[in-house]
């Protein structure tokens, strides 16, 4: 297949469900996919109903199979490679469909839910597995027996859910016999519209006084003649408008436009028309510029939309005529009209062909721009090979990210594991800094790239998925940091590396009081540790990451029921060196933002065993505390810990801490790493007095002597504290 026709139609299906969640607007675009091919479009839908996403996901994976069909073996990997991720999940088999469901967006999960081939009982026996209220709303509506919806309708609490199943019923009757029971005035017109019977839908009509409830319910009508009738009564003329919109003749539309007095109702009726000459004709009957534009945008011609352009026009506006043209062509032959950077950049964006938008890269002078439109290419290959004559450093960083989105992303490092408990779940946030920023799509897989003002204008910062202790997170890790590299990019001393481990590890308040005790009392030896040995602490983390020990030193944590709470209004701020403010929030997470950013991967993985370890030990010591509490017998290990702990309150070391601390982290094959941090960057900070930060000290309970009467019951001699 020709790649310039491969690649619109990659376009078109890229479009899908990008912008828009309109149905109507992805069929007009299965449309086109299907007269490129030069095959007869799937049926016209008329009405949106339960139907319409199957018929259409249906339609989408048939004609996706036979293009697989058409192509040779390296097209085929291109344009699969290119595929929105939900096309690719409605190919595969319905078990491994309901898999990767936790993947897509909510308007992405219905069409891939409509396009399972379950039997009705298969579906009903899912229901049961299914934890994810959405995912089970999705599949009553999608299954094909009414009485069964019925029958699963008893179960579902929620009004807008039932009144969503209802809308799916295809029996008129059964649907007005359940609509009896519906009370709210909007969920009945809601399921009144979805009647399939236009006599059934006009028994309702006269229960509803208000003129733009029926309105809606006209609206919703086959029959024309039907919808002139009713119009008679209708008065306003925002209702009025929108029942003529409704209209299948465009003749009756124009008849019908001469009563209509306000300027904006009357441009809405024009773009309704679909002969392009009769648009055309009522074109002098409007007289904002802005309102002219938006009516020759709907115009399906390019050749009569370029005549209609005038020179005179403001150029935004004469640029969103040039926007709406089908032919890449006649785009590119109208750019040097348009002064504007940013609106060339808008126009040769929409190009639909990868050669095109290559030939157009030309009218883009400012080098963010240029990156941002070479982004948008479908292929990785002509992405290299244009981002490489740009700079030749830059060679293979979009093969790279197309790699890491085909998943592949294993290769040796160093670590393959972290060494978290299980049940722990981590996320970071990787700061960097380039003039190359813009290569970087808005999504890597599963990572999003987001600004963040406290960078600068040059920076970005990529926010990892949940992640987990696996070798494909990890492994995910270590390529993200390669890609960034590979733009450019560098950590600089504005650039945070911070860290959030799930705070619903952490089971107790209990046990967030160990962590502010661990935290704070060792907060000094955390800042030496939280870098790579040599790296300096950024001049930035007096500024985002400030110690929280002084603020805690003297608190008053007992203003309320809850310690969490209390402790959250000491913080008061989320730029502190340990942050609680997420935890109970929609994120739920505590965050760690001592580190410097960085752009090495085992230097990531360190400090999130760090700060995971750190999360692990105060939940470990708050069930100590309750055994306590409880009265029950500790543990010769779980004395130790505690005591530990404790040792950290007391007037000891800076070196006694480090000490302490590193046996109640790690093993000791693994405090070697951070040893070396410690006694580099001790060594660096007493030289060049880079902290200069002040540390308290915290005490929040005390531990029962019955604990610590003597060293030896306690185990503690394999320190040496001296």
């Amino acid at each position: 297949m020709d790649r310039a026709v491969l690649d619109k139609i990659i376009f078109y299906f890229k479009s899908m469900l990008s912008y828009k969640n309109y149905i109507n607007d992805d069929i007009e675009l299965l449309n086109k996919i299907y007269l490129i091919l030069g095959k007869e479009e799937p049926q016209n839908y008329d009405r949106i109903n339960n139907n319409t996403y199957k018929y259409f996901i249906n339609d989408v994976i048939k004609i996706t199979l036979e293009i697989l069909g058409m192509l040779e073996k390296e097209e085929r990997k291109y344009f699969f490679g290119q595929l929105p991720k939900f096309v690719k999940i409605s190919l595969l088999d319905d078990n491994k469909k309901i898999r990767f469901l936790k993947e897509l967006k909510q308007n992405e999960k219905t069409l891939v839910i409509r396009s399972l081939k379950y039997k009705d009982d298969e579906k009903i026996v899912l229901l049961d597995e299914i934890n994810d209220e959405f995912f089970k709303i999705e599949i009553i509506k999608s299954i094909q027996s009414d009485d069964k919806k019925i029958e699963l309708l008893e179960n579902i609490t929620s009004k807008k859910d039932r009144v969503s199943i209802i809308q799916s019923i295809q029996d008129d009757d059964k649907k007005i016999r359940i609509l009896e029971d519906v009370t709210n005035k909007y969920s009945r017109i809601t399921i009144i519209i979805t009647i399939q019977d236009d006599n059934r839908k006009l028994e309702f009509l006269k229960q509803f006084e208000s003129e733009e409830d029926r309105t809606q319910i006209i609206m919703s009508l086959q029959d024309d003649s039907k919808k002139l009738k009713l119009l008679e009564d209708i008065i306003d003329e925002e209702n009025r408008t929108q029942i003529i919109k409704s209209l299948k003749d465009d003749d009756r539309k124009i008849k019908l436009l001469e009563e209509i007095t306000k300027e904006k109702n009357r441009v809405q009726i024009i773009k309704s028309i679909k002969d392009d000459d009769k648009k055309i004709a009522l074109l002098g009957s409007i007289t904002k510029e802005i309102d002219i534009t938006d009516i020759i945008k709907t115009i399906q011609d390019d050749n009569k939309k370029i005549k209609l352009l005038d020179s005179k026009m403001i150029e935004i506006n004469r640029a969103h005529i040039i926007q709406s043209l089908q032919d890449d062509d006649k785009k590119i032959g109208l750019l040097a009209t348009i002064r504007n950077q940013n609106t060339r950049y808008r126009i040769i964006e929409g190009l639909q062909i990868d050669d095109k938008k290559i030939e157009a890269l030309s009218y883009l002078e400012d080098l963010d721009l240029k990156i941002k439109a070479i982004k948008t290419l479908n292929d990785y290959t002509k992405k290299d090979y244009v981002i490489n004559k740009i700079d030749k450093n830059l060679n293979g960083v979009y093969q790279l990210i197309a790699e890491f989105e085909n998943g592949n992303i294993y290769s040796y490092n160093k670590y393959n594991s972290i060494n978290l408990p299980e049940g722990m779940t981590f996320g970071i946030e990787i700061e960097c800094v380039g003039k190359y920023r813009e290569l970087s799509p808005k999504y890597i897989g599963r990572w999003e790239r987001e600004q963040d003002a406290s960078i600068g204008k040059d920076g970005i910062e990529i926010v990892s998925p949940i992640m987990h202790d696996t070798k494909k997170s990890i492994s995910e890790i270590y390529k993200i940091n390669e890609i960034l590299q590979r733009m450019g990019m560098e950590a600089t001393e504005r650039c945070g590396g911070h860290v959030h481990i799930g705070a619903d590890y952490t089971k107790t308040e209990e046990g967030f009081k160990q962590l502010i005790e661990l935290w704070t009392n060792a907060e000094e030896v955390y800042f030496l540790i939280a870098n790579k040995p040599g790296e300096r602490l950024r001049d930035y983390a007096v500024k985002y990451a400030i110690p929280i020990s002084k603020r805690f030193e003297k608190a008053d944590l007992s203003q309320t029921d809850s310690f969490l709470e209390d402790a959250k209004k000491v913080q008061a701020e989320r730029e502190t060196s340990l942050n609680l403010l997420n935890v109970n929030n929609k994120r739920n997470t505590i965050e760690f933002r001592v580190s410097n950013g960085t752009l090495d991967g085992d230097t990531w993985i360190e400090n999130i065993r760090l700060y995971g370890r750190t999360v692990q030990l105060a939940s470990e010591l708050g069930k100590i505390v309750k055994k306590i509490e409880a009265g029950m017998e500790l543990t010769e290990e779980e004395k130790v810990k505690y005591a530990l702990k404790e040792m950290l309150k007391n007037d000891i070391s800076l070196d006694a801490k480090m000490k302490v601390l590193m046996n109640l982290l790690f093993s000791k094959e693994e405090r070697t790493i951070y040893q070396e941090r410690y006694n580099t960057n001790k060594k660096l900070n007493e030289e060049e007095h880079i902290l200069g930060l002040q540390f308290g000290k915290v005490d929040l309970s005390k531990v029962p002597e019955r604990i610590t009467d003597s060293k030896q019951k306690v185990g503690v001699q394999v320190l040496d504290l001296r």
